[in-house]
């Protein structure tokens, strides 16, 4: 009876950590989403696990994959994430959706190419100092500056 009782739970916790990951990527509502992640951050239900499938979709390339994980979650406490299995704090949750969000707009702006997208995110950009701008959105306001750059770039505007 509990090990049926652990299983539903954790099968409840994988629900709420795969509709977090795809509700970031996709056009979900922000109320929607704002709940759950507040329901995940209480029953501990995002962890290693749902870092590695969030990087996954969020990006291709294999390069890029470690140094975007590291933004969100430093080494150290990726060594307890997964040993552990320690759930992520509230913190890497924002990094994440800072830059869910980033991937989401910039598959927009390209309506739908995902090799041109891809390329945007993951290229070096001289307006972040020859950074990827999928890497400057998991830093502290990182994510508005890649913001505004796509805003320029939809204007019309020189990037």
């Amino acid at each position: 009876m509990a090990v049926a009782r652990r299983k539903r739970a954790e099968s409840g916790k994988q629900r709420l950590a795969d509709a977090f990951v795809e509700g970031i990527l996709t056009e979900r509502d922000w109320n929607s989403l704002h709940d759950l992640i507040h329901d995940g951050l209480e029953r501990q239900a995002f962890g290693a696990e749902t870092v590695n499938r969030f990087l996954t979709l969020c990006v291709r390339d294999e390069a890029v994959r470690p140094a975007l994980r590291r933004l969100i979650v430093s080494d150290r406490t990726w060594k307890r994430r997964v040993v552990e299995g320690a759930p992520l704090a509230p913190l890497e949750l924002q990094k994440m959706t800072d830059v869910g969000e980033v991937v989401r707009e910039v598959r927009r702006l390209y309506g739908g190419d995902a090799d041109a997208a891809e390329r945007f995110l993951t290229r070096p950009h001289r307006r972040f100092g020859g950074r990827a701008p999928i890497l400057v959105a998991a830093t502290e306001g990182g994510a508005q500056a890649v913001r505004e750059l796509l805003a320029r770039m939809e204007e019309g505007a020189p990037v």
